[in-house]
């Protein structure tokens, strides 16, 4: 009897699963990437650089998009400029100094990553 009482509650335990693993969202941040343009150290801080360009290239070293940073020394590329997961090379050049970082890999699947490109 305990045995006959054990499947049958086992197989109600197993038709009663919600077996679809969607879960609740609670907060979704859009994928981008923040790229902070920064100077050599003054008095241990870096200071941030206003007016640079910056190119965003793919993989395949195509350029993607280019901006130009703001009173931060940031700009931000959003998921329709990135295009694709992956990795990515970001160009920031002003007044004859140029200088040139590279991403970890991206899932463009939810939040911002900062990126800091060091001009010197």
């Amino acid at each position: 009897m305990k045995k006959i009482l054990f499947i049958l509650i086992l197989g109600f335990v197993a038709v009663s699963c919600d077996r679809d693993l969607d879960f609740d969202t609670i907060s979704v941040t859009p994928p981008a990437l923040e790229v902070q343009v920064e100077g050599p150290a003054v008095n241990n801080t870096y200071p941030k650089i206003s007016g640079a360009t910056v190119e965003l290239f793919n993989s395949n070293n195509q350029s993607l998009a280019t901006a130009t940073t703001n009173s931060d020394g940031k700009v931000v590329f959003t998921k329709e400029q990135l295009k694709e997961k992956g990795v990515f090379r970001v160009t920031a050049s002003k007044d004859g100094k140029v200088a040139e970082a590279t991403t970890t890999y991206l899932l463009l699947n939810d939040g911002i990553t900062l990126l800091i490109v060091s001009l010197q």
